[in-house]
């Protein structure tokens, strides 16, 4: 069984898709969104905070909650977030999707990694998670996602449909790239559903990374090809 037909490279989101999105985590991220949200509004750093988790959990986009409080160049500012969190010092070794990536490149296909992250703070933290060897290209994206993925298809020498891009937010992860022609599937760790094709947002829906190795069977069971279904 073809795994993903026609398929040549898989990209992969950073944050949210190579390591579950803990609390604490989500702690770290915001620290720096709440304290220009605080310079913007003039509210206590307690009040950001619980405002920015209640705007976060409708939209699970810090930039679009920035942008309806207001907050001066919001992408920016969700960059820098990502940049100055010590996410690190709560990661630990993935050993499951170390193994996941192994077992693609295995069956033949190259693995990316395509990021909002600047290059230095992507390294430590695919470092902490034991997976700096395991990816050909790395696309660093300073500003908006389709950009990078653009920038992706230039340096793979491939077409959008020969790519898959496998991240965590519906809109940045599965919308842009697909506008693109590019396939996607949607990361959910918190959900308990094994994988299934959501013909809502036109891509797959896994729980884990590891649902990648049984797509393929899934695909010939639903009757139709995941490649020119765009």
């Amino acid at each position: 069984m073809n795994l993903l037909p026609g398929i040549k490279r898989i990209g992969f989101d950073l944050d949210g898709c190579l390591y579950v999105m803990r609390p604490e985590i989500e702690v770290e991220l915001r620290k720096h969104a709440c304290e220009k949200i605080v310079q913007h509004t003039g509210i206590t750093y307690e009040e950001a905070k619980t405002d920015l988790d209640s705007r976060y959990r409708l939209h699970s986009s810090l930039k679009t909650c920035l942008q309806e409080l207001g907050v001066t160049d919001p992408n920016e500012v969700a960059r820098e977030s990502l940049a100055r969190a010590n996410v690190e010092g709560l990661l630990e070794e993935a050993h499951e999707v170390r193994a996941v990536l192994r077992q693609l490149k295995e069956k033949g296909f190259a693995v990316d990694l395509i990021t909002k992250n600047e290059e230095p703070v992507a390294r430590r933290r695919l470092a902490k998670l034991g997976l700096l060897e395991e990816f050909g290209f790395a696309v660093a994206i300073l500003s908006h996602k389709r950009e990078g993925f653009l920038k992706w298809v230039e340096l793979s020498r491939c077409s959008p449909s020969e790519l898959f891009y496998v991240g965590d937010r519906v809109e940045d992860d599965v919308r842009t790239p697909r506008s693109l022609g590019i396939n996607a599937a949607l990361v959910d760790y918190s959900s308990a559903e094994p994988a299934f094709y959501d013909e809502k947002h036109g891509c797959w829906c896994i729980n884990h990374l590891k649902e990648l190795l049984s797509i393929g069977e899934k695909e010939a069971k639903r009757g139709k090809a995941v490649v020119g279904s765009v």
